[in-house]
Order: C-alpha cells, then structure tokens, then sequence
C-alpha cells in the first residue's frame, strides 16, 4: 500500500510586535518668578539700618533681593557701588556722608501731615487721598498732597514751600522721597564800574 503523507507540523504564529511605552513628557522650565515692578527714590548721604541681607550686591541684584524680601524697606550702597538690603528705610534714615539709599516707593507709605496748607504748584488734580498718593510717587516732580478740606478731592503738587490755606486745605507731605534741592542763590550783582576822574583842565597860556 501507498504511505500515507507526512504531516508537516504548522509554523508557529508570529508573535505579535512588543508595545514601546510612551515617553514621559519634557517638564516644563519653571517660570522665573514674578517681580512687582517699582519706583525707587534716591536718598543721597543717607542709610537704613538693619541689615537683613549682606552683600557686596550692584545695585539691581540688591533691588530685586529687596522686593523679594517682605521685611525689606531700603537698600544702601557705598561709594564702591556695594549694596546691602536693609529693614530699616524712611521716616528713619541716618545721615552717612558718601552712602547712597534707595527706597522702594511701591512698599513705602510715610506721609507727614501739615492742616490748613498747600503745596505750591499743581501738576494732576480731582483724585481720592489714594490715588493722588500714589499718582505722587509715580512723578519725580512731586513731594506733596493737597486735599480739600473735607478730602473729597485731592491734588498731585510740587511743594514745598507750604503756605497757608484760607479754605481749611490738608497737605500730605511725602517723606518717602528725598526733598526737592534748595534753589540756588541768585548771584550778587556786579557793582558798576567806578568812572574814571576827568583830567584836570590845563592851564591858560600866560
């Protein structure tokens, strides 16, 4: 008889492609933190007290650290440029020949009071005691708040000098700024020149 067929055995199945995980998403960069912009005011021959962070600092690292730091009210640099943060700032700075502060207008709210004034020269009018206190930190011309008397309306000013006011006026005095220069003395007028004597008429001819 014939043989039967030999029975090939079947191919093993293929076995199905593995899979790769997916990669991990990139972290995101942490943003860089947010800092508040501010106007600083100058305060030459003067520094604040209480170093709360040492340098040597330049001056816009030591401004940053400053705003970064809740308890900072000024930062004081030496004649070399050296900057520390400090607690310490306005109404309470000392006198320091050569140093330099600067306070941050935007943390500063030191006011002094004068009744029954006003400032001379009015640069914005109309505003709450709010607004025209900050309005006045944002104008290097300004060193004084004006207001009516029943401080419904107040007025960004120059000052000083402070005058009395017939109608009851308030005047907010910033002392966050240092005080506008004294005007320079008129110079002393020339004397005339002294004229010269007349020569002697000369004498007759004999």
């Amino acid at each position: 008889p014939t043989p039967a067929p030999t029975t090939l055995p079947a191919p093993a199945p293929t076995p199905a492609p593995t899979t790769l995980p997916a990669p991990a998403p990139a972290p995101r960069p942490t943003p860089a933190p947010t800092v508040q912009p501010c106007t600083w005011a100058t305060h030459p021959n003067t520094k604040g007290d209480n170093i709360i962070a040492l340098g040597p600092r330049d001056l816009r690292s030591a401004k940053l650290t400053c705003l970064a730091m809740q308890a900072c009210n000024a930062v004081t640099c030496d004649s070399n440029g050296g900057c520390d943060v400090r607690g310490v700032g306005v109404p309470n700075l000392e006198p320091s020949m050569g140093e330099t502060t600067y306070i941050p207008l935007c943390r500063c709210d030191s006011w002094k009071v004068h009744p029954d004034t006003y400032a001379s020269t009015t640069l914005e009018g109309g505003f709450t005691l709010r607004t025209a206190k900050d309005k006045c930190h944002e104008n290097d011309r300004c060193h004084a708040v004006t207001c009516s008397s029943d401080g419904s309306s107040c007025d960004v000013r120059e000052g000083p000098p402070f005058v009395n006011s017939p109608s009851d006026e308030t005047t907010y005095e910033a002392q966050c700024k240092a005080p506008p220069p004294s005007p320079a003395p008129a110079p002393a007028p020339e004397p005339a020149p002294t004229p010269a004597p007349a020569p002697a008429p000369e004498p007759a001819p004999t």
